[in-house]
């Protein structure tokens, strides 16, 4: 008698999110329509509790909510949802693209 044993390893889902574009000189509308553009590349969704954008001077720092699903994406507008008028904004800071004479 043959007796076999098989190791089921769950697979892993993988997430990852990058910032796939990034609107920081207005528009001939306003030059406050500014936003930030996150992608989940993966194929879970991933949830954002926690998650903060910074720049290198620390400046803005930006507590990010919701979560983005997988192959979604996520828009992080200025000032209102008017900045890209035919999404609506999973998130709106007033502080999300700054030059350095701002």
């Amino acid at each position: 008698m043959l007796i076999g044993i098989a190791l089921l390893a769950p697979t892993a889902a993988h997430a990852a999110v990058v910032i796939s574009e990034v609107a920081w000189m207005g528009t001939s509308v306003s030059a406050n329509a500014e936003w930030i553009e996150l992608q989940n590349t993966g194929s879970e969704n991933v949830s954002l509790a926690g998650w903060v954008l910074t720049s290198a001077t620390g400046a803005p720092n930006i507590g990010l909510t919701g979560s983005i699903a997988g192959g979604g994406y996520y828009l992080l507008e200025r000032t209102s949802d008017a900045s890209v008028p035919s999404v609506t904004a999973d998130q709106i800071e007033a502080n999300i693209v700054r030059c350095p004479d701002q």
